[in-house]
This record gives structure tokens, C-alpha cells and sequence, in this order.
């Protein structure tokens, strides 16, 4: 039981060291500030967004970036008929 206590000690100061590194990249980073100014989006998730994302002048507009992010939805039009697909 103090084993597993001493642990769990160990790993939470680790954690705060680690918050404390991502906190730190978040505010070196312009592209991470502008990411938290929207709203629910903290310091782990602007990094997680920009290391998926990477270059975003590799999309040529926001539509092929909303596309990128399957924010799109397919929608096949044909005479009166209209079907939207996923997402």
C-alpha cells in the first residue's frame, strides 16, 4: 500500500512538471496562443491541434482545411435528388 502511494506521488509530481513544459511551448508559440483563444481549447489541446495540423499554409483555403479535418460533409446532387453522406 505505501508502495503504491509513493507511486502515485511520484507520478503526479511528474505530471506537473510535464504541465508545466507544455505550458511553457503554449506561450512561446503565437500559433498556440491564437488556438486558446477559442473557447475550451487549453494549452494539451492547442498542441495536440498543431501537431496534427502542422504547416497550415499547406492548405490553400480554409474549405480545403475544413476538408482536411472532416468538417465537410459529402453531398451528391442529381435533377431534384439530393443525399448528404458523412462527414
Amino acid at each position: 500500500m505505501t508502495d503504491s502511494l509513493e507511486l502515485l506521488e511520484f507520478l503526479n509530481g511528474k505530471e506537473k512538471e510535464q504541465n508545466k513544459v507544455i505550458e511553457k511551448l503554449c506561450k512561446e508559440s503565437e500559433e498556440a496562443a491564437l488556438l486558446m483563444t477559442i473557447p475550451g481549447i487549453a494549452y494539451h489541446n492547442a498542441l495536440l491541434i498543431m501537431s496534427e495540423i502542422g504547416d497550415m499554409k499547406r492548405f490553400a483555403t480554409g474549405t480545403k482545411f475544413c476538408g482536411y479535418c472532416g468538417l465537410v460533409p459529402t453531398v451528391h446532387i442529381s435533377d431534384k435528388t439530393v443525399r448528404y453522406g458523412q462527414m
